[in-house]
């Protein structure tokens, strides 16, 4: 299969825009990316499996994602209601993005990409709160780390693709995922 097909492949998912990316070419990297995590502190930090510093080094991160050549840039936007009811409704869209970059690196991986891996955005939201470094994930196979918590710079590499971010977020909120492909 092609990148261009799980291009489509997400597109029938649901995603409002996918492309095909050089990952050396197109992701940036930026170790202030993960400084944004503990300054200001984030809720999370320390907190969720998936946060820093529960995660290995930045360096080591790095040095495996090179190692891909190519990846698929994946967005999808939602819409906001009013100030009232935004805080469900961005938890309920980070999970339903979360979900069909889960159901896009299951389709890569049966169709031979074994190394395919799915990077979210912002923290993981799939319990109402995280077991904590102390615990075990309920949903390992779910569960996805964020480009942010990774150091890469979401906004420039999405830039970069030609799909860029509007901020500060108003009325829209585009969550923005990426699938490693090798």
């Amino acid at each position: 299969m092609s990148l261009d097909q799980l291009v489509d492949y997400a597109i029938s998912l649901g995603a409002s825009r996918a492309k095909a990316v050089d990952v050396a070419e197109t992701i940036v990297f930026d170790e202030r990316c993960r400084l944004k995590c503990f300054a200001p502190l984030c809720p999370e930090y320390g907190s969720n499996l998936l946060c820093p510093p529960n995660l290995p080094p930045l360096e080591e991160v790095w040095k495996a994602i090179k190692r891909y050549r190519k990846a698929v840039l994946v967005q999808k936007d939602y819409r906001l209601p009013s100030e009232k009811h935004r805080r469900e409704l961005v938890a309920d869209a980070w999970r339903d993005f979360n979900n069909l970059l889960s159901s896009l690196e299951r389709r890569a991986f049966e169709l031979g990409y074994v190394f395919a891996a799915a990077l979210g955005s912002a923290n993981c939201m799939l319990c109402e709160k995280c077991v904590g470094p102390s615990g075990a994930c309920k949903h390992p196979l779910e569960a996805r780390p964020s480009m942010q918590a990774l150091g890469i710079d979401v906004f420039s590499t999405a830039k970069k693709a030609g799909m860029p971010i509007s901020m500060p977020i108003r009325d829209t909120l585009t969550w923005t995922g990426l699938l490693l492909v090798e």
